[in-house]
């Protein structure tokens, strides 16, 4: 069954005589179209995990093909102020075949039209990183940005290609030496099954709080998404003598790319900086899978203010520096 079959069950559809938008408010059966690349964030499974609100699923068919050209999702918490996504590292729209600038025009107004005839003000989209797709994140930043009441809020965000290369030729002296202590006192890393989520939730939250940060989810949401996505939730631990002293929860956000979600390590362990060690080790796990990218996301301190000394360490991890751009659409 494809989408356009699901027609008798959306809450709003448009035909503009090319394309057709077809916007759901509940979370639909799987259907057949070929989505290559498709990120975790938007399959109904995930997005059931990111709010107890109703979401709604918007996506853009052309009318000669039976398959998803792009898709949306979004969430309103009170009826005014509507975001995508409703909660995960970034929405928008996702682009599965090329199209003309228009049709995806037509695609967001349409979306913008029927939130307003909801009551909504405001829509925040929270975008990928750029360097997901360079190519597809310039055709959809006009887009953005050329519709009506658009501003724009900017953040980097670093990423390690990954590449052939050795990890250690992309890395600063500095981290090399880390590295070099780490393996001289015996530590072991790499991906395992060990640890339950309480256990995780429990190191992450006692290191965090030793450093005065906080962590952004519960016990509860963390166990659903590790056990609910076993496959996409990769736990990456180091360890003295058996007992943890890093731990990186890394997302496989599509068969490209890998995201490194919650990480912290024992502060009595800092010297020894475990994160470079355990960074290689996910590296040559992308490498060995096919990985292309390895986000790690922004470096932000507890207020929300950039933190240079995290976006150093990124850079001496050999990460290269692009843009993560966030859409604020005034009705």
């Amino acid at each position: 069954m494809f989408i356009r079959d699901l027609r008798k069950s959306t809450v709003f559809s448009l035909d503009d005589g090319r394309n057709t938008v077809l916007i759901f408010d509940k979370h639909f059966p799987e259907a057949a179209d070929y989505r290559p690349g498709r990120y975790l964030y938007y399959t109904p499974e995930h997005l059931v995990t990111q709010t107890d609100q109703p979401i709604f699923s918007c996506f853009l068919l052309q009318n000669d093909s039976p398959d998803v050209v792009a898709e949306f999702h979004c969430s309103s918490p009170d009826g005014v102020n509507w975001v995508s996504p409703p909660r995960s590292p970034f929405g928008g729209i996702q682009l599965y075949k090329c199209c003309a600038n228009t049709d995806l025009s037509f695609f967001l107004n349409t979306i913008k039209m029927w939130i307003k005839t909801q009551s909504g003000k405001k829509l925040t989209i929270k975008t990928a990183p750029t360097c997901y797709d360079p190519g597809i994140h310039t055709v959809l930043h006009d887009v953005y940005n050329n519709t009506d009441n658009c501003e724009l809020c900017t953040i980097s965000n670093q990423h390690i290609p990954i590449t052939p290369s050795d990890f250690l030729s992309g890395i600063h002296l500095s981290e090399k030496r880390r590295l070099k202590k780490c393996l001289n006192a015996g530590f072991e890393a790499g991906l395992t099954n060990q640890p339950t989520a309480k256990q995780c939730y429990d190191f992450l939250l006692q290191c965090r709080t030793t450093k005065g940060y906080y962590i952004s989810i519960s016990e509860n949401e963390l166990q659903v998404l590790l056990t609910q996505f076993p496959n996409d939730f990769l736990t990456f631990t180091a360890t003295k003598n058996n007992e943890i002293i890093a731990l990186v929860i890394v997302v496989r956000v599509n068969e490209k790319i890998l995201y490194t979600f919650l990480s912290s390590y024992r502060p009595d362990f800092a010297a020894f900086s475990p994160i470079v060690f355990l960074t290689q080790k996910i590296y040559e796990y992308g490498q060995r899978n096919g990985f292309e990218i390895l986000d790690l996301g922004t470096s932000l301190d507890h207020l929300g203010a950039h933190k240079e000394s995290l976006s150093r360490f990124k850079r001496n991890l050999g990460a290269e520096t692009c843009e993560k751009v966030t859409y604020h659409l005034a009705f």
